[in-house]
């Protein structure tokens, strides 16, 4: 994954038009350093700035030890250190420690950027930010402790730092911005406090020394790529605040071997969990309504799969070349698989459908596959499948011993009353063996409404009040039942 362009062009915009030569230079500790008037009115202020017209006219000004005083005196005025400035100190490859005065309140943009010898920094408790790139390509800097002071930690900030060990995010930052810690390869550990609520794009990709994170419950949503290509992470656990996992979240996270997915889970995004080569087996729950494309693409360790009852089409590649996957169950809430779906799925021993009607399949969805295994279809679709187009390309087609169950259970009693209704309505349901799942749809198709039925449960009470008037339709589902009534609301 690339960092975002809109990001690289802000950045871009600030190195060439957001800094200019120092105004004055003072020595301070026996070191000369370079100074930006930043407010000539009372308060006087200054950031730290670097010698020439640009960062990299005079390479590595600043070496060693760097001293920062809290202020400054010229021509006969004290000035207040206040910042660093945009460059301040990049590239200045023989940095290797600096003492930051409590003056500071603000590190700017790329202020520390490909500093490699800085291996030891102070953050004080005056700094309230820290800007996009600050300290990117710190190769050198092995910890960072980030004060409570801090409210927020730019794009990109650490990424880079291929030293860094271990790093505590404080209480003080709600939010964890793209890329903060993209390629940190030595990262072992990280503490996310409960005060974030959002975890940025690529967060933390390419932190392939993590091998394990908690994500608090205060997390409500997980950036695209945040943990891609972290290797060494073998388990995680999604907290139920999140609703859905964005594209590419655990990307070639090859060590991944066990994922708990959360019941408030609705969305799978593409490329989620693709080439997650450790990964033996994942629940989806019925929540789930749509799995992107190439979510478990190249999980060669994955071995069975059961799609949940709440999905209604298997995306493009889905499970291409899941080289492992032994066996899949395809729901009958199943109307269409696409592209690639199953594509060198080679390790198929069996499939069983409970589609009773065969879903719409694409020629290369089973490319691969080898057309001869057992595939179990409801005993009363048995012709369909063996004639209809691509399906027919299967030739050990069996009657599925569990579909003649489910034929004879399907036969359940449903009530809807009263209807027409002005908004309330009762369902009642007679011969209901095991828990199903009830979802209300609007006139055009959408979810509006969720619940559940346990196993003996004869009623449930749904309002519709405030609802548009028309035409609703009631689904009673679970792997057995798949029943629908028409409800009118006037």
């Amino acid at each position: 994954m690339k960092k975002s362009l809109l990001i690289l062009f802000v950045i871009i915009l600030a190195i060439n038009f957001g800094t200019q030569a120092a105004d004055f230079s003072a020595v301070y500790n026996g070191k000369t350093i370079y100074y930006n008037i930043t407010s000539s009115t009372s308060p006087l202020g200054v950031a730290v700035t670097y010698q020439g017209n640009s960062y990299d006219s005079y390479p590595n000004e600043y070496s060693g030890l760097i001293i920062i005083p809290d202020s400054v005196q010229y021509n006969g005025n004290y000035y207040k250190v206040t910042s660093f400035g945009i460059n301040a100190f990049a590239s200045c490859i023989l940095l290797t420690s600096i003492i930051i005065p409590n003056s500071v309140t603000s590190i700017d943009f790329n202020s520390f950027k490909n500093c490699s010898g800085l291996n030891s920094i102070t953050i004080p408790n005056s700094i309230t930010s820290i800007s996009s790139g600050a300290f990117e390509d710190c190769s050198g800097l092995t910890s960072v402790t980030i004060p409570n002071s801090v409210t927020s930690i730019g794009n990109y900030a650490f990424a880079g730092c291929s030293g860094l060990t271990s790093v505590t995010i404080p209480n003080s930052v709600t939010s964890i911005s793209n890329g903060v810690f993209y390629d940190c390869s030595g990262l072992t550990s990280v503490t996310i406090p409960n005060s974030i609520t959002s975890i940025g794009n690529e967060a933390f990709s390419y932190c392939s020394g993590l091998t394990s994170v908690t994500i608090p419950n205060s997390v409500t949503s997980i950036g695209n790529y945040a943990f891609a290509g972290c290797s060494g992470l073998t388990s995680v656990t999604i907290p139920n605040s999140v609703t859905s996992i964005s594209n590419g979240v655990f990307y070639d996270c090859s060590g991944l071997t066990s994922v708990t997915i959360p019941n408030s889970i609705t969305s799978i995004g593409n490329e989620a969990f693709s080439y997650c080569s450790g990964l033996t087996s994942v629940t989806i729950p019925n929540s789930v309504t749509s799995i992107g494309n190439y979510a478990f693409a190249g999980c060669s360790g994955l071995t069975s799969v059961t799609i949940p009852n709440s999905v209604t089409s298997i995306s493009n590649g889905v499970f291409y070349d899941c080289s492992g996957l032994t066996s899949v169950t395809i729901p009958n809430s199943i109307t269409s698989i696409g592209s690639y779906a199953f594509y060198y799925c080679s390790g198929l021993t069996s499939i069983t459908s409970k589609a009773i009607n065969p879903p719409a399949v694409q020629g290369n969805s089973f490319l691969g596959v080898t057309k001869t295994i057992p595939f179990y279809v409801p005993c009363n679709s048995l012709t369909i499948y063996q004639v209809a187009e691509f399906w027919r390309d299967f030739v050990n087609y069996k009657c599925d011993p569990i579909s003649l169950e489910d034929d004879i259970k399907i036969n359940i009693s449903t009530k809807l009353y009263p209807n027409p209704t002005y908004g309330n309505t009762k369902l009642e349901v007679e011969g209901l063996n095991s828990e199903a799942d009830i979802l209300v749809y609007d006139m055009v198709g959408r979810v509006v409404q969720r619940h559940s039925l346990n196993k003996g449960t004869t009623e449930l009470d749904i309002d519709l009040s405030g609802y548009a008037k028309g035409v609703y339709s009631i689904r009673i589902m679970n792997d057995r039942i798949n029943q629908t009534k028409k409800l009118i609301v006037q």
